[in-house]
């Protein structure tokens, strides 16, 4: 029988519909979904292989670090603000909408 020849893998959660269904909650995008999305954005950036490992925590910056010179200097100063923003992200954007907020009068009224 062809059925037999061929297994088709159906995802356990959600039966391929791409909706698990949160018992009491709900229904949410299915895990097998957001595993393919992630697999596809991480085609789509085109990465080069030699770089696949490469994370913040094992970059190093070129440069002399003992004369601390230039190249050093602006490639510490780049890795610091790229790991600020990676720990401090949902913050971030939580302080610009208050910001944001705060700029523009609550009342609507004219300040002058």
């Amino acid at each position: 029988m062809i059925s037999s020849l061929r297994q088709e893998s159906v995802c356990e959660f959600c039966s391929d519909t791409g909706w698990e269904v949160i018992p009491g909650a709900g229904a949410r995008v299915c895990r097998c979904r957001v595993k393919d999305k992630r697999a596809s954005l991480l085609v789509r950036a085109e990465i080069p292989k030699r770089y696949e490992d490469c994370t913040l925590l094992n970059y190093n910056p070129q440069g002399d670090n003992l004369r601390f010179d230039e190249v050093f200097q602006s490639q510490s100063y780049a890795l610091n603000d790229a790991q600020t923003l990676v720990r401090e992200y949902p913050l971030l954007e939580i302080r610009a909408i208050e910001l944001n907020t705060a700029e523009s009068p609550a009342d609507g009224a004219d300040s002058g």
